[in-house]
């Protein structure tokens, strides 16, 4: 989900700082905790209301629950009466809601750029399949859920960054030249991998198609799996045997998961920060102590 909603919420906790006399008193305190459950908020907000409507279905681009989500978390930091976050939830309802067309092969460009990995192909299947790319390779099958299929699933020339992250068919070819997942800097226009001919190559054999049963078990609010299976066919008929991977990188149900987040932040926050801010910052973060998190900012 966007991160917009992140920015609505630091913009306006910054002009409430900067701006104490203009702040309500009915609004909860200027303090980081109060930031992380603003965050959660908007979080719960937008996921819940996406767990009930399909709008990328209709075409519609799910920024239109960012727009609702970041209102009703903002109409709280700022004290605001319920009738008042009801008329500003209301209006942003009213506004009028994008196209998700931007997000799409032929259309998509750098607005979306940003938008981050799609990683749906599990590492584990290059490590637990011996997958030879000398052989010939006749085709590569990956049943997955319907979200994926209609996201993720493209044909034809790249243009971009952001046809790149968002093409599985893309992702899986540069893992199983590359031997590991992709990182962010696969996808740009600079690397290799966006002009290596293999990668179309492998492109052209990949198959993908839904599997109705990963789609229940993707909606599922007990289960949330974004299973993927693939199998890989050689020339010669022969083939590897189906490797599903229910839970990948990435999923909070993956044993992994933590520890690659946590080097995510940590490479992230190293393009802004000092190695002694960052400790700092991830002490405040993962700390039980409250104390941490009720300075205010």
């Amino acid at each position: 989900m966007a991160v917009d909603k992140i920015s609505s919420i630091l913009a306006v906790a910054d002009w409430l700082t900067r701006n104490p006399s203009e702040a309500s008193n009915t609004g909860p305190p200027q303090t980081i905790h109060t930031i992380l459950i603003a965050i959660v908020k908007a979080y719960d907000i937008q996921g819940c209301f996406q767990i009930s409507n399909a709008f990328n279905s209709v075409g519609l681009d799910h920024v239109i629950l960012v727009k609702v989500a970041s209102t009703a978390v903002v109409s709280w930091l700022l004290g605001l009466s319920e009738h008042q976050a009801v008329e500003a939830i209301s209006q942003a309802w009213m506004d009028g809601h994008p196209l998700r067309v931007y997000r799409h092969e032929h259309n998509a460009g750098p607005r979306k750029g940003w938008a981050g990995e799609a990683t749906l192909i599990p590492q584990q299947i290059l490590q637990e399949q011996s997958v030879d790319l000398d052989k010939d390779i006749r085709k590569i099958t990956v049943r997955t859920h319907a979200a994926a299929c209609l996201i993720i699933n493209k044909s034809g020339h790249l243009n971009n960054a952001a046809d790149r992250d968002h093409c599985m068919q893309y992702i899986l070819a540069v893992a199983l030249l590359k031997g590991t997942q992709p990182e962010a800097c696969d996808y740009s226009d600079n690397s290799p991998w966006a002009v290596d001919r293999r990668v179309e190559d492998l492109r052209e054999k990949i198959e993908i198609f839904e599997s109705a049963q990963y789609t229940i078990d993707y909606l599922d609010e007990e289960e949330r799996s974004m299973t993927s299976a693939l199998t890989v066919v050689f020339g010669d008929g022969s083939r590897t045997k189906e490797i599903a991977i229910d839970y990948p990188l990435g999923s909070p149900k993956h044993a992994g998961t933590r520890k690659a987040v946590d080097t995510k932040v940590h490479q992230n926050l190293s393009l802004l920060y000092s190695d002694e801010a960052i400790e700092q910052i991830c002490k405040v973060v993962t700390s039980d102590d409250e104390t941490l998190l009720c300075k205010t900012f």
